[in-house]
């Protein structure tokens, strides 16, 4: 019986979830990010970066690709303002939501090159490693 038990143990996989925050990751040393401004009228730097006229990717040397995104609290998904970005030094809101009175605000930065490329609303600064072990 003990040998029946050893043989169904040794074939039992563990299946981690790890999440590994990206700044902590090592970053690209010639990092580039999406910069463009997207306003009412003109969702362009929203919905399609790449398609944005003039200069649209920077060089962001050991910095921070970001996205600022601005709607209106009564109506929500009303984009006042949306920016894409590099920060070279650590920005004060890393993966934040802030809410006054009449406006809600979406923070998000990242560390690989052409990163901040999402519509602002979720946070895409980890990445999630799956681990198989036997």
């Amino acid at each position: 019986m003990k040998y029946y038990q050893l043989i169904t143990y040794s074939y039992l996989v563990l299946l981690l979830i790890v999440d590994i925050p990206n700044e902590t990751q090592g970053q690209l040393p010639d990092l580039q990010c999406y910069s463009c401004v997207s306003l009412p009228g003109d969702n362009t730097c929203l919905t399609n970066p790449e398609r944005v006229t003039g200069p649209k990717i920077v060089n962001c040397e050991n910095g921070w690709c970001t996205i600022i995104r601005q709607e209106l609290t009564d109506t929500p998904g009303e984009i006042i303002s949306f920016l894409r970005g590099c920060e070279k030094s650590k920005p004060l809101y890393l993966d934040n939501v802030i809410e006054d009175a009449h406006h809600v605000f979406y923070f998000r930065t990242c560390r690989t090159s052409r990163c901040n490329k999402g519509d602002g609303l979720r946070c895409k600064n980890s990445t999630q490693l799956l681990l198989f072990l036997i």
